[in-house]
């Protein structure tokens, strides 16, 4: 039982728990670091090539992969120009899924000599020329390209194609449609969302028959670029069904293609719903009339625009994605992206890869290969690249490989010291991480983890949501769950406070708040103010012999409707209730207004009455209304308090209100005068004096009704 209570002890405390997690981390380390060192020594003699291979294809795929969940292409290109830099005897290779080698350095420049006639023209002049059967459009070096690119050259690139005219004058419309789609998902899988507006806006500028072109999410709402005058809400909505194809939907002057946008693998990094369509694509097309030729570019308009807007993205394989997909649309049989230097960048024709790329695309296992012979001879390692579920945010998921990375180093020994040093310091270091990583595991979970869920807590409780609670609160467990507890037992106190603020009025809350405020005495001060108010009090007529007749279940009913309904108008007119004694409302006004305010609360108090009486016409209201100078403060004794207005003009509302019939409303003398100048529709009438108690005087009293002007 002893040796329970020292550990029950030591549990309970942070930083014990803390010391014996490291502590167990750095011995299970120190314990793994010598294992593996013993066993590489053993084998280092025989696989030291073939490990340093295959550490850096390792190396190089986790960069890649990293620098790649990042969106940068030009960090991938750093990092193997790093590798070769630090290796100058590896040869590091990356390639797609189509075999073609990807961020490698670029081939040298051709000579102008050597460019295509129509590409040397192009780049020249900067203006769009037919030659050889092919369209050559410039892609200007704009001033949004210099985010990235330097102000020179003139030009980024050439564009260069083979149109297919008779699919183009045969699927127009089809062919628009599935080119902005292309360009619009290019841009969305690049999180580059805010730059769609403008890369709508521009085709519609520049394409002479495209009127308009919108983006309608899920609940058919727009989501980006202009709404389509005369398009049909029921034909959004039909498109936004799941399993729908596009349709075509005439308006007055020309047709609105409508392309479903269905939620694919690489929507889910982004929108954590599981509808099964994220929206629709609208292309407002005019009609084009017979001989036409001003829509024979609207197309390369549309591929033009795309490839702008699409690299600002500064992806580079976004941009060669879309190109693929112009190629497939049909639109054009054969494509080439030249760049300012004149080499190819993108061609719809690639050479076949080598053997060796084509079988390490094909298989899961790739063993080191050895390729050539005597001191040429090199040993070949290759990684492939899966296209895992976060990687089909940029890559799509109609492919399971994203590529392959080739990493070759010759086959010559080493000497067993310079092997020992490499090794030792990569598992060093290999160790280190892990140690460090373990640590970084066990305190997230040990204190990250509670110190996030008590501060969400908090964050919740500031903004008003008491329905909270630390899940792993324990008043037994260590500082962590302990404070939890606490914050528990803070928050069902603060949902007790919230719940009887309801049961008293607003200066009495006020007046607690004032008393908590006092650090040394938790109380309120107990001595009144002198005030200027207006006081309201209000009666239901007819609620005694009412009471008599229906059960106590239905008296309640009827009490707090008629009580609600009048709350409701003294809140509107900022007015405090007082208190509620029985059918009896008292309400006070404060502030220079006060007693206008009361009046024509007072009158809609009645209309509202009204408004719910129902059935029970034989239930109605009587209102009265006076002001002066009262005692405002606490009234009790130091257990149980009430804070309220205390003097001669409550008496007077009393008794006003005591003397209004059913639908009446009766103000004070004072009341007329703190009114002078109208109320605009509120009419004051004279009526005969009243005697009060105690006083040697009749009062002057006046009813209150609204009037139609």
């Amino acid at each position: 039982m002893r040796r329970l209570r020292v550990i029950r002890a030591l549990v309970r405390h942070m930083v014990v728990k803390v010391f014996l997690a490291m502590a167990l981390v750095v011995g299970l380390a120190l314990l793994l670091l010598a294992y593996l060192q013993s066993r590489e020594e053993v084998a280092s003699l025989k696989q030291a090539t073939r490990e340093a291979a295959q550490q850096i294809a390792d190396l190089v795929v986790g960069s890649v992969e990293h620098a790649m969940l990042e969106g940068d292409g030009v960090k991938v290109k750093q990092l193997v120009a790093g590798f070769r830099q630090r290796v100058p005897d590896a040869s590091i290779g990356i390639y797609d899924r189509r075999g073609l080698q990807v961020f490698g350095d670029k081939p040298p420049a051709p000579g102008k000599d050597s460019w295509p006639a129509p590409l040397r023209q192009v780049s020249e002049f900067g203006a769009r020329a037919l030659a050889e059967g092919r369209v050559w459009r410039p892609i200007a070096n704009e001033e949004r390209c210099h985010e990235c690119h330097d102000a020179e050259p003139m030009l980024r690139g050439v564009l260069s194609f083979e149109r297919d005219d008779a699919a183009i004058h045969a699927r127009r419309e089809d062919l628009a449609a599935t080119l902005v789609r292309a360009g619009f998902v290019q841009v969305m899988t690049a999180r580059q969302a805010a730059r769609l507006d403008d890369y709508f806006a521009e085709i519609s500028l520049r394409a002479p028959t495209v009127a308009a072109i919108a983006v309608y999410d899920r609940e058919g709402d727009l989501a980006f670029g202009k709404d389509i005058d005369g398009l049909p809400a029921d034909a959004i909505k039909a498109a936004l069904a799941p399993g729908a194809r596009a349709t075509r939907v005439v308006i007055s002057g020309g047709a609105t293609q409508l392309i479903p946008l269905p939620s694919e693998k690489r929507c889910a990094s982004c929108h954590k719903d599981k509808s099964p369509v994220r929206g629709v694509l609208a292309l407002a097309l005019l009609d084009a009339k017979a001989g036409d030729r001003s829509t024979d570019q609207e197309l390369e308009v549309i591929i033009d625009s795309s490839l702008r807007a699409i690299m600002m993205s500064s992806l580079g394989r976004i941009i060669a994605d879309y190109l693929r997909e112009v190629v497939a649309s049909g639109a054009v049989k054969s494509l080439e992206l030249y760049d300012a230097e004149g080499r190819t960048w993108f061609t719809s024709s690639p050479p076949a890869p080598d053997a060796g790329v084509r079988a390490a695309l094909a298989s899961a296992t790739i063993p080191p290969m050895l390729v050539g012979e005597g001191a040429s001879e090199r040993i070949m390692m290759a990684r492939r690249l899966d296209n895992g579920p976060i990687c089909t945010r940029c890559h799509g998921d109609d492919h399971a490989v994203r590529g392959v990375v080739m990493v070759s180093l010759p086959n010559r020994a080493r000497t067993v010291r310079e092997a020992a040093i490499t090794r030792t310091a990569l598992l060093s270091l290999a160790t280190m991480a892990a140690m460090m990583l373990m640590v970084y595991l066990l305190l997230r979970v040990l204190v990250q983890k509670p110190v996030r869920e008590i501060d969400a807590i908090a964050a919740a409780v500031g903004g008003g949501d008491l329905s909270v609670r630390v899940g792993s609160a324990d008043p037994e467990g260590d500082e962590m769950r302990r404070l939890g507890a606490r914050i528990n037992d803070m928050i069902v106190g603060l949902r007790t406070k919230f719940v009887l603020e309801k049961f008293v009025s607003r200066g009495t809350a006020q007046a607690a708040a004032m008393g908590a405020q006092r650090a040394s005495r938790m109380d309120v001060p107990t001595l009144g103010e002198r005030r200027h108010v207006t006081v309201l009090f209000s009666d239901i007529r007819g609620f005694t012999a009412f009471s008599e007749t229906v059960p106590p279940e239905e008296v309640v009913t009827m009490l707090n409707t008629f009580l609600r309904a009048q709350a409701d108008v003294v809140e509107q007119w900022q007015g405090d209730i007082d208190k509620f004694v029985g059918d009896e409302l008292m309400a006070v006004f404060q502030g220079p207004d006060g007693s206008r305010r009361a009046v024509r609360c007072a009158v809609e108090m009645l209309e509202a009455v009204a408004r719910v009486r129902g059935p029970r016409a034989n239930l109605a209201v009587g209102v009265g209304v006076s002001c002066g100078d009262v005692v405002y403060g606490p009234i009790g004794s130091g257990k149980r308090m009430d804070f309220t207005v205390i003097g001669d003009v409550v008496n007077i509302g009393a008794r006003l209100c005591s003397s209004a019939a059913g639908g009446q409303v009766i103000v004070s003398r004072a009341v007329l005068d703190d009114c002078r100048g109208g109320l605009g529709d509120i009419e004051f009438n004279a009526l005969a004096p009243i005697s009060v108690k105690n006083k040697r005087e009749p009062l002057e009293i006046y009813s209150v009704t609204r009037v139609d002007k």
